[in-house]
């Protein structure tokens, strides 16, 4: 019942985490446990029973619950817990999530950088099939470990070249998805992973992941032709393709867009129900109070949005004064009794992806405030 009341009410937490956080001494360890579960499922009554999961930790019939609980909030308390995890490559659902969120802010990057580092070194040469494997991956926890510490991560960049040195495996696989999250890696480390460029390169001129291995190049050698060379190949077309994006962004944090790639992001601009959440930040970047108009014409559809929906509310802090009519849809958000309905697919993350937008549309309409 509580689980129930948590995914339908926004105010549940604060009426349960007490009854919650009371279940977790009864006599029956099925009981502990569905109550450290209904817990984890919110981020809000997570934070109410932080403490009491922090003891859990050490139990070894509960840890994993409460630490992924406790790392999906930052709780640092959580973090030796994780570094098992992530070395064992645990592919329990919210390890990725749980890992990433922790090695963002850990005050020391060496044991996480050990656990991928063990995870990477002992994962078997092949992966299933089965193209549902790449949702539970091994190595997802170890990738989202070293992307959070970019340069920090330095250490592991044998490893990772050492996972691309193998043969590409079958596209089903979740190894093909494994071996592009580690060129990910790579551009996220940065100039120290300059090692890998003659890898890259090889790659950038494939077919396997192409425009991941040109993002990677860029990042490592702040070269600015790579990205540039690459989308010049195309049309300016609607094309939307993730690596255009990628690259886009890339050049406009390294010096902005040359005009004919503005001019691509104008093509993608043209149909506006395919219009990419990802280039309106690009286009409010590069054009300003310009885009305006078309700015809150659109991003109000993507409020509502479990992956663009808090980017949108971010977007329209950066917009200021210019953002006060979002300010009502903002609001609509913010004051609402129930969650709004994500259809994840799983009841749990449609709760916490409810409060994090939620968490999203305060800030932002805090900020607008003081406009």
């Amino acid at each position: 019942m509580a689980r129930g009341a948590l995914r339908q009410w926004r105010s549940s937490p604060g009426h349960l985490a007490g009854v919650l956080e009371a279940a977790l001494d009864d006599a029956h360890m099925a009981i502990r446990a569905l109550a450290v579960q209904v817990i984890a499922a919110s981020l809000e009554t997570t934070r109410r029973c932080a403490d009491r999961l922090a003891s859990l930790v050490d139990d070894p019939n509960l840890r994993t619950d409460a630490a992924l609980a406790l790392g999906r909030i930052g709780d640092q308390r959580a973090a030796e817990t994780m570094f098992g995890l992530v070395r064992e490559a645990c592919t329990s659902p919210g390890v990725t999530e749980a890992a990433e969120s922790l090695a963002r802010h850990c005050p020391d990057p060496s044991p996480w950088i050990a656990a991928a580092s063990e995870a990477l070194a002992t994962a078997p040469d092949s992966c299933p099939t089965d193209s549902l494997a790449r949702r539970a991956c091994p190595l997802a926890g170890a990738f989202n470990v070293v992307i959070s510490l970019g340069p920090a991560a330095a250490p592991i960049v044998p490893d990772l070249l050492d996972l691309l040195s193998k043969p590409a495996p079958l596209p089903t696989s979740c190894r093909s998805w494994a071996r592009r999250r580690a060129v990910t890696a790579l551009a996220a480390i940065g100039p120290a992973a300059a090692a890998a460029v003659p890898g890259l390169e090889r790659h950038a001129s494939g077919t396997e992941f192409p425009g991941a291995a040109v993002l990677a190049l860029a990042a490592i050698t702040g070269d600015r032709a790579h990205a540039e060379s690459y989308l010049d190949q195309f049309p300016n077309t609607v094309r939307t393709a993730g690596a255009d994006l990628d690259l886009m962004e890339w050049l406009t944090d390294h010096g902005g867009l040359a005009d004919r790639h503005a001019a691509r992001l104008n093509a993608m601009l043209q149909r506006r129900r395919r219009i990419h959440p990802r280039a309106l930040r690009l286009l409010w970047r590069h054009q300003g109070s310009d885009a305006a108009d078309l700015l809150l014409e659109t991003l109000p559809a993507y409020l509502t949005d479990d992956l663009y929906g808090p980017p949108a509310c971010t977007l329209l802090t950066e917009m200021g004064t210019l953002a006060q009519p979002a300010v009502a849809a903002l609001e609509a958000i913010v004051h609402r009794r129930t969650r709004i309905g994500m259809y994840i697919g799983d009841e749990d993350e449609e709760l916490r992806a409810d409060e994090r937008l939620t968490e999203a549309a305060t800030a932002a309409l805090a900020q607008l405030a003081l406009e």
